[in-house]
């Protein structure tokens, strides 16, 4: 009966408590870029329950319908589903949460993913006895990109090295000594693949000129270039 009591109070504390506060957002609307005929759905979380849950768009007070859903969950989770994002739901969101106490908001802005750009040519770091270190520029983009290399040994066809690189720069140790290669790099989005980059010079694999020394990030001039390897992000074995 003792421990009956004793929580008793500790479940209720929290329900009395939310309802001396004014509402809070304890997680944010996050900026989202989308592609265009895809579903997007925008989430934030108040610290506890609240009276009245708004959604604008570019000022403008929105409401559920077929294309539009709007719903809040137990967890104080409040969502906004666009099922098929067309280009006039780009613009700035906002959620407004309102309680007797007070209101607070938060917003986000909805962007169009963007094919990326070519990427510059990339170029070899450093040679190993059996590899390489492949750096290359970062390309500018409104949305997260990730990168395709592919490698071509002389007198051979395009083949993938590897998919979905985050950082700039890549070590490979599965190359055949000796052999002559070249790479090239693609960049990938949301909304699909770009052009693929120049070729770098070939390289003779496990051949170094003396003083060339290897680095983890993009070379500052393009001398490097003359022993770089083509980098291809081209996920089909592009040509």
């Amino acid at each position: 009966g003792s421990l009956k009591k004793r929580g008793l109070p500790t479940f209720k504390l929290p329900n009395l408590s939310s309802k001396d506060k004014a509402p809070a957002f304890v997680e944010e609307l996050t900026d989202q870029t989308v592609v265009v005929g895809h579903l997007v759905t925008l989430t934030c979380r108040t610290a506890q329950p609240v009276t009245d849950v708004e959604w604008y768009k570019d000022g403008v007070p929105l409401q559920s319908s077929e294309r539009v859903l709007i719903s809040s969950t137990l967890k104080n989770y409040h969502l906004l589903t666009i099922l098929v994002v067309s280009a006039q739901d780009l613009g700035i969101y906002a959620c407004v949460a309102t309680n007797p106490l007070g209101s607070a908001s938060t917003c986000c802005i909805i962007k169009k993913a963007e094919i990326p750009c070519c990427p510059s040519r990339p170029e070899v770091a450093q040679v190993y006895k059996d590899g390489a270190l492949i750096v290359w520029r970062p390309v500018e983009s409104n949305s997260p990109v990730t990168y395709f290399l592919q490698y071509r040994k002389e007198g051979e066809e395009w083949r993938a090295l590897t998919l979905d690189i985050s950082d700039c720069c890549y070590s490979t140790r599965s190359l055949c000594e000796g052999q002559v290669y070249s790479f090239r790099i693609a960049c990938i989005s949301k909304a699909g693949m770009g052009p693929y980059s120049e070729p770098s010079a070939g390289v003779r694999i496990g051949k170094l000129s003396p003083g060339h020394v290897g680095s983890s990030t993009a070379p500052e001039s393009a001398d490097a270039s003359e022993r770089g390897f083509m980098a291809d992000l081209h996920v089909e074995g592009g040509r």
